[in-house]
């Protein structure tokens, strides 16, 4: 497949050299640098999107959040929030916990195409830059947010040759947009060349299409099917058929005008497929784009090609299973504008509404999603989100299985008050519905998400009372499993084992033996919390080997925790270890599982007497709590809190205080060094040092200039200042000033000072 989504938003890569904007990055980086929020403002098709991912890059502070697809103004915060990695607050409005969690961050999140909903994006952007200081916002829109202290950028076409100066080969070649076309047509035919004979002709095009990235891109990708006479001519004569309706306002009639042309030179089949798939509005497959079409699968799959060469698809990458697509929003407009003027709006909608229906059911009415369902309902939240809007007129069940669906992503995702919000609504509406078990289960659960416990278990008990009803043993196990998770938050461990208990007989028939594998593993750790820790070690370890083999990562990485646990209760400190070793490998990018590895070694740690190393893990630990805005709590938080502050007191007060800073400062890949590394390949912070370091550090701590600890060492400034580089790198410090506090409190000094003249 030819096309691209930075080909169609106006970049194109000739090695690693960007065509065009090279001087709005340099003056959009000066005001991105000097500005809290900065606008890129223009009309559909003319590259804002690809100018706003090159600014922003993809660092670790950098967080996106598209926003084309969304219809409603009150679905911003929560997209804005599943973007940032935030879940919702307990009470909390989505808006709320959002802010409050980013508040003591430094990030800068990207708000792309937000210019449909401009009231309500303004109002999100306007109440995160007041209350989260090291926040700064880059919005791509078609018009300003007006929000106090925007700055706005105004992005405009790509330079034309005849702002170039004449219409010869190299001055056209130095123009962006012909530089554009030309790579575009050598994408599809790299014997392609500007020549004198067709320049002239390739200029008009670009003069004819405004320079619009977009409208340039459609145009490129047609020559070979045409030439490029006959789309010159076919550009002149679209100059007639642009009557822009309401939702093309007049800067845009060249992209529209560019659109409508390529799509007259569509097959009758490539226009049928081009104006159905329009009505999704996230991104989608191939047996999705088959149902919304009426086609077989293989047949689509050529068309889908053709139209990704020729720009009017957006083919996405990194997908293993699946070939996924998406529509630029300008170019799905116009596609649902033909849509309705085929008159085949509402039988493409009910073709997407059935399909989407079928998956739905596949995906939630289970007791457990693996990682390939969660994968799948996330990839259709956009779709889910349309759907559920279009079947709330009618209800019924095919309505309340899809906001089962949308509910159940916002929980993937820990939205949990949006989730809570939509299931509330499902069960005043729809009573009598055959789904309701479901919905109450899913209620419970994103109540106890939130801690709302009281809430969480009056829910689970009813969706159990209802599932018992229905007699339906995956309800029933579904219910019982999330009955007991709930309750053993709750402290109700006894509550919880019976809840267990029962899923497991339900479960017993069903030859499931992930989701036998999963109950398990919940029941070994409330066992392990009630003190019996030989059934606790029996149960996790028969569910420990489906679970490594088949469970998504966050769940393998809880239960090896468990098992860790469970063998440091039973005084097997080298199986403990191994487990926890384990699971910090197993998830090491997700937060919350990383904490409960840390602290796991940490008791390895104290338990085999290394106070330092047990604190530093401990302390690391608490760091990714507070960054992550999670907490724990019960018997697990007060074995560790006991372990630590024996580890404190054993150590002293001033080593205690270091070895807790020091651990502070561990995070990402030196904290999995760390933690991962064996204990006796760990040395002291101290001992890291050479004897020269350390010296160096000694005179820091006494307040010395590098002049100063030059003249006294008998060495050069650089060197000196080479030597303080390194300590840095080794004690993950950033600054000379924390070299001198690190000093103070982690008896940096040599016991004995070399002579002033030692050579290191």
């Amino acid at each position: 497949m030819a096309g691209c989504l930075a080909s169609a938003t106006g970049r194109c890569d000739v090695g690693d050299r960007l065509i065009g904007r090279e001087q709005e990055l340099v003056r959009a980086r000066s005001l991105l640098r000097s500005s809290r929020l900065l606008t890129l403002v223009g009309p559909g098709g003319v590259g804002k999107t690809r100018l706003a991912r090159e600014l922003a890059g993809d660092g670790p502070d950098v967080r996106y959040a598209e926003l084309d697809s969304l219809s409603e103004a009150g679905q911003l915060p929560q997209v804005v929030a599943t973007a940032v990695g935030v879940c919702g607050g307990k009470g909390q409005q989505p808006l709320d916990a959002l802010a409050e969690a980013v508040a003591g961050q430094r990030l800068l999140l990207v708000l792309d195409n937000c210019g449909h909903l401009i009231d309500g994006a303004a109002r999100l952007a306007g109440v995160l830059l007041r209350r989260c200081g090291g926040l700064r916002i880059l919005a791509t829109s078609r018009e300003a947010l007006r929000v106090p202290g925007e700055v706005v950028f105004t992005v405009g076409q790509m330079s034309l040759p005849g702002q170039a100066g004449g219409h010869g080969i190299a001055a056209a070649l130095r123009s962006d947009a012909v530089a554009l076309f030309v790579a575009r047509v050598h994408d599809r035919d790299p014997r392609f060349r500007l020549t004198a004979q067709n320049v002239g002709v390739v200029v008009d095009i670009c003069q004819r299409l405004d320079g619009l990235p977009l409208a340039i891109e459609l145009a490129a990708r047609r020559v070979g099917d045409l030439g490029l006479a006959e789309i010159q001519a076919g550009l002149h004569s679209q100059a007639s058929l642009a009557n822009p309706g309401d939702q093309w306002p007049c800067w845009h009639t060249d992209v529209r005008a560019a659109i409508e042309w390529s799509y007259r030179l569509l097959t009758p089949t490539e226009q049928a497929v081009f104006r159905r798939v329009s009505m999704l509005f996230g991104r989608f497959g191939v047996d999705q784009a088959a149902a919304v079409c009426a086609m077989d699968a293989e047949t689509l799959r050529p068309v889908l090609s053709d139209l990704t060469a020729k720009s009017l698809l957006v083919p996405l990458a990194g997908e293993r299973r699946h070939e996924w697509f998406r529509q630029l929003n300008t170019v799905r407009s116009y596609g649902y504008e033909r849509l309705e003027a085929a008159g085949e709006l509402s039988i493409t909608w009910d073709r997407g509404i059935r399909w989407l229906t079928a998956l739905a059911e596949s995906l939630v009415a289970t007791v457990y999603m693996d990682e390939e369902k969660r994968r799948r309902l996330r990839a259709e939240g956009d779709n889910l989100i349309a759907a559920v809007g279009c079947t709330a007129a009618a209800g019924g069940d095919r309505h309340v299985l899809l906001a089962l669906a949308l509910a159940r992503h916002w929980i993937d995702v820990e939205q949990y008050s949006v989730a809570r919000a939509l299931l509330a609504r499902i069960l005043r509406r729809e009573p009598e519905s055959r789904y309701r078990a479901w919905v109450v289960t899913q209620a419970a659960w994103a109540a106890g998400g939130q801690g709302d416990w009281t809430e969480a278990v009056s829910l689970g008990e009813v969706a159990v009372s209802e599932a018992r009803a229905q007699r339906d043993p995956v309800t029933l196990a579904s219910a019982l499993t999330t009955l007991g998770t709930i309750q053993e938050g709750h402290g109700n461990l006894a509550g919880s084992l019976r809840a267990y208990d029962e899923a497991a007989e339900a479960l017993l028939g069903l030859g499931s033996s992930l989701d036998m594998a999963r109950v398990e593993a919940f029941r070994s750790w409330t066992l392990l919390s009630t003190g019996r820790v030989t059934e606790a070690r029996r149960a996790i370890e028969r569910a420990i080997p489906i679970l490594r083999e088949q469970a998504r990562p966050s769940l393998r990485a809880a239960a090896l925790h468990t098992l860790g646990a469970v063998y440091l209760a039973d005084g097997d400190t080298d199986g403990a270890e191994a487990a926890f070793d384990e699971g910090l490998t197993v998830s090491p990018g997700e937060a919350f599982a990383c904490a409960y590895q840390l602290e796991g070694l940490a008791m390895v740690a104290a338990k085999r007497g290394d106070a330092a190393r047990a604190l530093r893990l401990a302390a690391a630990a608490a760091a990714t709590r507070r960054r992550g805005h999670f907490g724990t709590s019960g018997p697990w938080r007060e074995r560790v809190d006991a372990a630590m502050a024996a580890a404190a007191e054993r150590l002293g007060l001033v080593k205690a205080a270091a070895a807790r800073a020091a651990g502070e400062r561990l995070a990402g890949d030196r904290l999995h060094a760390y933690a991962l590394a064996k204990p006796a390949a760990q040395a002291d912070p101290v001992s890291e040092l050479t004897s020269r370091e350390r010296q160096v550090v000694a005179l820091v701590a006494d307040g010395l200039t590098n002049r100063d600890i030059a003249e006294q060492l008998g060495m050069s400034t650089k060197t000196v200042a080479a030597h303080l580089e390194r300590v840095r790198i080794k004690l993950g410090l950033h600054r000379k000033a924390q070299i001198a506090v690190w000093a103070a409190t982690a008896s940096a000094r040599p016991a004995e000072q070399p002579s002033d003249r030692q050579v290191s």
